[in-house]
């Protein structure tokens, strides 16, 4: 569906040549939604331009349905447009027009007749859940409804593409969860491909098929969510996967940590591992009795992931073999502090 080879993308910026992009390819199958994350200036926003050639490459093949854009026309590149939508951060909406001209002003541009126009209109109005408020201004609209607008108009020109910018990160979280929902029902529905670009590891997790990880313009993993969060390779990879599961030493232990005495311990999981058999494996291996403070465990598809935070309790030397057993199967685990 999506084939990028070698892109590479860069800018001059007060003389200075910055590389955006270095050599960079992916693929994207038909149907699914495709994550890319990435820190502030990793090249998420600049890859994601280069798709539908709004920034356009200076080296590489962007292959769309089995057509390079690359090499397309201006008139021809303009029509193959017509089949990728695309939705921003910052919605990008006419406030001048109302919710439903915003929605009808793509096939406008595209000389549809005033009845098909109103036909749609209805139809993706529907979809993003927006009826009653056909005749609103951008104005009166909250942040959520904004971006339900722009996805409609996204959806106007019934594109096989869907490119979505950071379009959560201006969200609060109970609406950037409602806008997932969204496009994960509008994948579904539609068939929809979706690219989607976040520096947020939790919106990887709730909706994506396939992520690939970017740092400094180079892509340095990728593949199913499933196999990164359960095997992530490279520290920045590991570092998104731990910010999505933060747990907080609680008040009381922050306040009794000292520099010896019980270790305080993170212990990072994944895959179809259960917390109790390793918890019994202490206490009856080790004589180590686990105290657990907190915890946050979640799924994606049939996998489950998690840390737990733990005080683990008993004889030095027997602590200190059992750390070394949590480390060699839990690589992630490291001691906070001791209490």
């Amino acid at each position: 569906m999506i084939q990028l080879n070698n892109i590479s993308k860069s800018f001059e910026v007060k003389s200075k040549r910055i590389d955006a992009l270095k050599s960079l390819s992916l693929s994207i199958a038909k149907g699914e939604i495709f994550g890319v994350i990435g820190a502030s200036g990793a090249g998420k926003s600049t890859l994601i331009r280069c798709v539908n050639l709004l920034e356009r490459p200076d080296t590489g093949q962007v292959i769309i349905e089995n057509e390079d854009l690359m090499s397309m026309s201006s008139k021809d590149l303009m029509m193959k447009r017509r089949n990728i939508g695309m939705i921003f951060q910052h919605f990008n909406l006419l406030s001048s027009l109302t919710v439903s001209e915003n929605i009808s002003f793509p096939l406008q541009l595209e000389r549809k007749s005033k009845a098909f126009i109103r036909q749609k209109v209805s139809e993706l109005l529907s979809l993003v859940g927006l009826e009653d408020k056909a005749e609103s201004y951008p104005a009166n609209l909250s942040g959520g409804q904004k971006q339900r607008v722009a996805i409609a108009r996204a959806l106007a020109n019934a594109p096989h593409i869907l490119l979505c910018d950071e379009a959560t990160s201006a969200l609060d979280p109970a609406t950037t969860k409602s806008i997932l929902t969204l496009l994960k029902k509008i994948n579904k529905q539609l068939g929809l491909t979706i690219l989607l670009i976040t520096h947020e590891m939790d919106v990887i997790k709730r909706i994506c098929d396939q992520v690939a990880v970017l740092d400094q313009g180079i892509l340095i993993e990728s593949g199913s969510v499933e196999t990164i969060f359960a095997n992530p390779q490279q520290e920045t990879t590991k570092n998104f996967i731990q910010s999505s599961l933060q747990v907080d030493i609680p008040l009381g232990f922050q306040e009794r940590l000292k520099d010896r005495g019980n270790p305080l311990v993170e212990i990072y999981m994944t895959s179809s591992e259960d917390s109790i058999p390793f918890i019994q494996h202490l206490e009856r291996q080790y004589q180590v009795k686990t105290n657990i403070i907190t915890a946050q465990i979640d799924y994606i598809g049939e996998m489950k992931f998690g840390v737990i935070l733990a005080e683990l309790s008993g004889d030095t030397d027997n602590i200190t073999a059992s750390l070394s057993y949590l480390k060699e199967q839990h690589p992630q685990t490291k001691i906070l502090g001791y209490v």
